[in-house]
């Protein structure tokens, strides 16, 4: 529940564990394998293992490793990141984080054809993490650019993105060569979601939130 990218104080007992992950589809995307829930726990009723899948938009990427470019998952697709959790821990609410990247191009790139020296805007240095204190073991949210950032969907809440699985954002760059003064940077943390107040359509499972006009282009396509 911890960027630890930012000073936030909010301390629960953590563990960086290792965790896998991998693009796949979706109705409308590219299509792919599909995921098996098993909700394993062990004899404390903790998770063995949580999977997040994260609705990554089109005109945007995801990168697990910053100097390697080939290895980025351009959307839109479906990012899943799966954790295990220390079975000998005796720490129920513990959380597991990986480190990514997300890049956002600008809404004039062509899908398929993004060039990072022409129309790279932001880095985002990113956490993708995930709790075993949790009544399932898969979360599924979708990624914006703009205010609320996440959205949960297949019956998650906002809760459920607050106290079981989220992402989130607290650093980046702007990167372009003609600066980024008219897009906001996409920037959040912990912090930031516990204190957002969500609308009926962040809560419902299902909404997108109120888009602003520059970021319908980018996700929009």
């Amino acid at each position: 529940m911890i960027f630890n990218l930012q000073l936030i104080t909010y301390v629960i007992g953590l563990s960086f564990l290792s965790g896998t992950c991998h693009a796949q589809g979706q109705a409308g995307l590219p299509t792919g394998g599909s995921d098996n829930t098993t909700n394993d726990r062990n004899s404390n009723g903790k998770l063995e293992s949580t999977n997040l899948k994260v609705h990554l938009p089109s005109l945007t990427k995801i990168a697990v490793d910053i100097d390697n470019p080939k290895s980025d998952i351009s959307g839109p697709v479906v990012f899943t990141q799966s954790f295990k959790f220390d079975e000998s821990s005796g720490i129920l609410n513990e959380w597991a984080q990986k480190e990514i990247w997300w890049k956002v191009y600008v809404p004039t790139a062509k899908e398929g054809e993004l060039d990072d020296e022409k129309d790279l805007r932001f880095v985002m240095n990113c956490i993708i993490q995930g709790s075993s204190d949790s009544d399932t073991d898969q979360h599924t949210f979708k990624l914006f650019a703009q205010e609320p950032y996440l959205h949960p969907l297949e019956g998650d809440t906002w809760q459920s993105i607050i106290n079981e699985a989220n992402m989130g954002c607290p650093t980046g760059e702007c990167v372009h060569k003609d600066g980024c003064e008219d897009l906001p940077m996409p920037r959040w943390d912990q912090m930031y979601l516990q204190e957002h107040i969500p609308a009926l359509e962040d809560e419902s499972g299902d909404g997108d939130g109120n888009e602003k006009e520059w970021y319908k282009k980018l996700s929009g396509r």
